[in-house]
């Protein structure tokens, strides 16, 4: 057995950030050339397009977690963006079955039903 390949660093901390109110056609790649451009000591940068309801464009950005204050500095972006922490939905309560359940519901005790 290799030891040395049960044996590497933690992977950086992640900081993930919510852009919007993007102009619409903006992709990842602008983003993440803005970003470069801004914070050129940043690396790992993550940029995601998310599904907007309205015309504007949003983003999922990661970046590592040690420049979590620079890239949530207003002077760094547009005026008009809107930048905030990102906040991932729960996932579903998966059962015995694997299937999605109610969260609250739960099977009675053995012996109590």
């Amino acid at each position: 057995m290799n030891l040395e390949q049960n044996f590497a660093a933690k992977p950086n901390k992640k900081a993930w950030i919510y852009l919007g109110k993007v102009k619409p056609d903006t992709d990842e790649d602008v983003i993440r050339n803005y970003i470069s451009r801004k914070l050129p000591e940043a690396d790992e940068l993550i940029v995601e397009k998310l599904n907007s309801a309205g015309k504007n464009e949003s983003f999922k950005i990661g970046i590592n977690f040690v420049f979590k204050d620079n890239i949530s500095s207003a002077g760094i972006w547009p005026v008009g963006v809107l930048i905030r922490r990102f906040h991932f939905g729960k996932k579903p309560f998966l059962g015995e079955t694997g299937e999605p359940t109610n969260e609250n519901s739960q099977a009675p005790l053995e012996g109590t039903s």
